[in-house]
C-alpha cells in the first residue's frame, strides 16, 4: 500500500458516516457500514478532491468493492496510477 491510502480511506469514510476513523475496519462490508451508492460517489469526489487534480477515480471499479479493504485495495491502484499531491496528512486524520 502507498499514498497511506488505508487510513485515507478510512478517514473519508469516517466523514461521510460521521462516525471516528477507529470505528471503520477493512474486514466491514460496505452493505454493513450502510453506505449506499451516493455514498460512495461522495466519498469519491472527496477523494478526488484532495488528489489536487489527479484522473478521475474509475467509478465502474465501485461495483466489484464489497468491503472496506476491496475499496482501499482500489484507492491504492488508483493512487499508484495517478500519483496524486494529497492534500492530505494521516497524522491529522480526525473526523468532525
Amino acid at each position: 500500500m502507498s499514498c497511506h491510502t488505508q487510513p485515507l480511506v478510512h478517514h473519508l469514510l469516517a466523514l461521510q458516516l460521521e462516525t471516528n476513523d477507529e470505528a471503520i475496519e477493512d474486514a466491514q462490508s460496505l452493505d454493513e457500514l450502510g453506505l449506499d451508492p451516493l455514498d460512495l460517489v461522495l466519498f469519491v469526489l472527496r477523494l478526488e478532491e484532495l488528489a489536487g487534480g489527479a484522473d478521475e477515480f474509475p467509478l465502474l471499479g465501485l461495483d466489484r468493492a464489497k468491503t472496506v479493504g476491496d475499496l482501499v485495495a482500489l484507492v491504492d491502484v488508483w493512487c499508484n496510477a495517478t500519483r496524486p499531491s494529497w492534500g492530505y496528512s494521516p497524522r491529522s486524520s480526525s473526523a468532525a
